[in-house]
């Protein structure tokens, strides 16, 4: 980066909660030296999954939430707008709401009254409200739009009615966006294609994890649930939900072998939660059912012996996921191996590290997680090499940042050319 005034860059957050790697990416480039501004604008006023006190150090970052608590008639339309986009599908009828339907007006021109104050070298869309947003901005303030991309939410994903609305908007402004930020190439190539994008310049940015690999053993899961020593610990960490193999994983736990047991941690829907727990071997499955704290999920983790990491595999955003789950860097940072499906995905990531069994089918889990425990050094010292290679954010957040200098600057210095 030069040594000209620093730069200024908006990022556009709307309709989803501030996850840490959106607040990592915003610390990278004030750490950078960059100004930044983060505009949030989420549905409903909900409880944080980070701490955005953590922003108060960086006198170069401006945290902007314009969330208000949804009100009634909100939820009716949000509610009315998904039952639509269903009968819509169906019908094979388009659904294109103009950006003005879709971003808060409020939240809008209040983030115009702040961009309006200063020059910014780029505006970054998170996921596609998020990139609407900062698209609407842009083409009033004729400002380079970047598109980062987290979630492939496109035809063959199971809640792509909830978006369906949003794909015209979303089409638009990824056509505008100079670059699009995702997390590997097989998810490039899915998102282009869905988006019909002939020309962006492709930037990688894995979901990473921040600090150093953790070789300490914590005994949170033991202590807290009482877990005998004589016990390995097979985590499942992440939201409680059907849609997350649950039920299958649970039923498979019997079949561990005396020395393991499977402990489920999360929060979900209490009926599925009792239903789970009606099903379980009450031997091999322990339920951890209480909302942690961002600062204490790397010692949930490294108390565990193995991770679970199972995706369906029937949509491309769960399937093509090594490179964009945060429980994947969580368990890579602390050195867990971990059992993952046989896809593309996690085939990349195993033939290179070593880090994880793969399986076809969950009944293969009790033998995998077995021939992990009888090597576990080796698998151990394999995630931390992952680690360091592929999910370290202050690597890949510094190596992202020169990319897109690059981009950005090489456009900027063409353009000075034919004015």
């Amino acid at each position: 980066m030069d040594e000209s005034p620093a730069k200024r860059i908006g990022i556009f957050v709307y309709n989803m909660s501030i996850q840490h790697y959106i607040k990592d990416f915003a610390i990278k480039f004030a750490e950078a030296g960059y100004f930044v501004d983060l505009f949030h604008k989420d549905w409903n006023v909900r409880p944080n999954f980070v701490d955005t006190n953590d922003f108060a150090p960086y006198k170069n970052i401006r945290f902007h939430n314009f969330t208000t608590r949804e009100t009634r008639l909100q939820a009716i339309r949000r509610k009315y707008t998904r039952i639509i986009n269903i009968m819509a599908i169906s019908l094979s009828l388009p659904r294109n709401y103009n950006p003005d339907k879709i971003i808060d007006r409020d939240a809008y021109y209040r983030s115009m009254e702040i961009i309006k104050a200063s020059q910014y070298y780029c505006l970054v869309g998170i996921e596609k409200e998020g990139l609407i947003w900062a698209g609407s901005v842009s083409e009033k303030q004729h400002c380079p739009l970047i598109y980062f991309s987290l979630e492939l939410y496109i035809e063959d994903n199971p809640t792509y009615f909830r978006i369906y609305h949003l794909r015209d908007a979303e089409r638009k402004y990824h056509k505008h966006a100079i670059a699009t930020i995702i997390q590997d190439e097989p998810r490039a190539r899915a998102l282009l294609k869905a988006n019909e994008i002939e020309h962006t310049n492709v930037l990688h940015f894995p979901v990473s994890a921040k600090g150093d690999i953790i070789k300490e053993r914590t005994k949170y899961i033991r202590n807290k649930l009482k877990v005998p020593d004589g016990k390995k610990i097979i985590l499942y960490f992440g939201a409680i939900e059907k849609e997350r193999l649950l039920t299958e994983i649970v039923e498979m736990a019997r079949n561990l072998d005396d020395d393991l047991i499977l402990v489920v941690h999360g929060v979900g829907p209490k009926k599925y939660i009792d239903y789970l727990q009606s099903i379980a071997c009450k031997d091999k499955v322990i339920f951890s059912l209480e909302f942690i704290a961002e600062n204490e999920i790397l010692n949930l983790v490294s108390s565990a012996d193995i991770g679970i990491a199972l995706y369906k595999t029937t949509n491309a955003n769960d399937r093509l996921v090594a490179f964009s789950s945060s429980k994947v860097a969580f368990y890579m940072q602390c050195g867990i191996p971990m059992i993952a499906f046989n896809t593309e995905s996690f085939r990349k990531l195993v033939d290179s590290y070593r880090c994880a069994e793969l399986i076809n089918a969950i009944s293969e889990l009790p033998h995998r997680a077995r021939m992990i425990i009888d090597n576990y050094g080796s698998y151990r010292e394999n995630a931390h090499a992952a680690y360091q290679r592929l999910y370290d954010v202050d690597k890949n957040g510094s190596g992202l940042i020169c990319k897109l200098e690059r981009v950005i600057d090489g456009i900027q210095s063409r353009s000075e050319r034919y004015v």
